[in-house]
């Protein structure tokens, strides 16, 4: 999407169940083998229901909207703020949601709002990402 095509409000969004297989792919790709991430009876023994996902692989998921949908190709993501409000376990269904803030015309550079909700309505992460469109 072209910088003069975007518009403050504008929105969207991607959904993705995270299984047992991205986080053993991720862990091999990172080399992170904290068993929390890909052992259950190690996070249930911790006092969490499942396996806990990666954090950077939900940016990685944000990374897909911010490069396949908003804005898509062309662009650079810049930095971001990122909060992490709940664990997101393995199985979990996330809907992350983008929302276009502000936009610099000079820079083109546009602020996004970004959520990531579960399955169950519950906001498991917020994000601030200022991304560069080059297009």
């Amino acid at each position: 999407m072209k910088y003069e095509e975007i518009f403050i409000g504008l929105t969207s969004t991607f959904t993705r169940r995270i299984t047992l297989d991205d986080v053993l792919r991720f862990k091999l790709l990172s080399g992170d083998a904290n068993k929390l991430h890909y052992l259950p009876s190690y996070a249930q023994n911790n006092g969490f229901e499942n396996p806990v996902v990666y954090g950077v692989l939900i940016e990685a998921f944000i990374s897909n909207l911010i490069g396949n949908k908003l804005p898509g190709d062309g662009a650079l993501w810049v930095d971001h703020d990122i909060n992490f409000l709940e664990p997101v376990y393995v199985n979990d269904i996330i809907t992350i949601s983008a929302f276009v803030a502000t936009m610099n015309d000079a820079t083109k550079i546009i602020k996004l709002y970004i959520d990531v909700i579960n399955q169950d309505d519950k906001k498991v992460v917020m994000s601030i990402a200022h991304v560069k469109c080059l297009e």
